[in-house]
């Protein structure tokens, strides 16, 4: 990589690391947060998508919490269904894991591998979120190219992995529930969003990614959080079902 370009780079992270420390003094929705953080990290990295997993308080089980695309979404989800992948070991062995290259991501996770194929991505980076001694998910990046860019640097990525981990749990003095309940709550914000996706795919006749875009779009263009966007587009379409019925 070049000078120019690591220099680029650089200000892209520390433009989207920025951006995400103003939001979470403010009020803020985890999944639009996580969301924000999870497009700055692939921007600066030059990855094409990344995921957010976490590990849902009770039963370990790993749930999808956010995701930059549809794409990515299926992905994270197979993962979950399978119990394999690369975000399952950084959270089973809380390190980086990194595959570069198809025949790496076959070799390492055969049972997800033609999953991987299916999305286009042939190279992967997984990251701990660490919350003081426990891992609570994977912060997740995906490349369409063999290698990931170099230029994204370690600690950079880490830094968003940990940004991540704050937009769940939120810094401060919190008990194990307090853990727990906030990350309830974040995974029950992810349902209303893809409710109010398959509203938005539905009424225009839309692919998911495309519902996806559109329901970032139309929250960025409102200043509204991304829970509240998908609220109120579920509210509008059940008004209008009732109107119907009458």
């Amino acid at each position: 990589m070049t000078t120019g370009n690591a220099t680029a780079a650089a200000e892209r992270a520390l433009r989207g690391l920025s951006q995400a420390a103003a939001a979470l003094v403010k009020p803020y929705d985890v999944v639009g947060t996580a969301t924000a953080l999870l497009t700055a990290a692939a921007d600066s990295a030059r990855a094409v998508a990344a995921g957010l997993i976490v590990r849902r308080p009770g039963d370990d089980h790993l749930e999808l919490l956010a995701a930059t695309s549809h794409r990515a979404e299926e992905l994270e989800v197979y993962q979950v269904q399978e119990k394999d992948g690369p975000c399952f070991e950084a959270v089973s062995t809380g390190l980086r894991v990194t595959a570069t290259g198809a025949a790496d991501i076959d070799a390492r996770w055969p049972t997800v591998a033609a999953a991987f194929k299916r999305a286009g991505y042939s190279a992967v980076q997984a990251l701990p979120l660490r919350w003081r001694n426990e891992v609570i998910g994977a912060f997740n990046l995906f490349w369409s190219s063999d290698s990931p860019d170099n230029g994204s640097f370690p600690t950079v990525t880490a830094a968003f992995a940990d940004m991540a981990t704050l937009a769940v749990i939120h810094s401060g003095t919190v008990t194990d529930n307090d853990i727990q309940q906030r990350t309830l709550a974040a995974l029950d914000e992810r349902t209303v969003i893809e409710r109010a996706k398959g509203v938005l795919a539905q009424e225009g006749n839309l692919s998911m990614d495309g519902a996806y875009a559109l329901l970032l779009q139309t929250a960025a263009r409102e200043q509204r959080l991304l829970s509240s966007t998908a609220l109120a587009i579920i509210d509008r379409a059940a008004t209008a079902r009732q109107g119907l019925a009458h």
